[in-house]
């Protein structure tokens, strides 16, 4: 694995979206040169290429964990919090008219 001379990625440093926990305990994080979801493996991003087929310059870049992310239940229970404040949708819409039967004979 190649030396890395960049500062350790510390995970307050992304926006909160960015930075994944998930149930079984491992992280993942959007790599911040190519944009794109990737696991974190012994405090280092996952290596993987980049958009042009070469290795991504973030590659194996050291991260730290330095805030305490929601867990995914956490967030499953706040989601269902806000779903439980907004109303339903009612959608009105009229009667449609009964038709004649085909049966009934017209009266003259």
């Amino acid at each position: 694995m190649r030396k890395d001379t960049r500062p350790v990625l510390l995970a307050s440093s992304l926006p909160l979206l960015h930075v994944e926990r998930h149930d079984d305990g491992t992280t993942s994080i959007v790599c911040p040169d190519c944009r794109t979801w990737r696991m974190v493996a012994e405090g280092r991003i996952f290596p993987h290429p980049g958009r042009d087929g070469k290795r991504c310059d973030a590659s194996a870049r050291r991260f730290a964990l330095d805030v305490r992310p929601a867990t995914p239940a956490q967030r499953r229970a706040a989601a269902a919090d806000a779903a439980r404040r907004r109303a339903p949708r009612i959608h009105v819409m009229p009667a449609a008219p009964v038709p004649v039967p085909v049966h009934r004979p017209i009266a003259a």
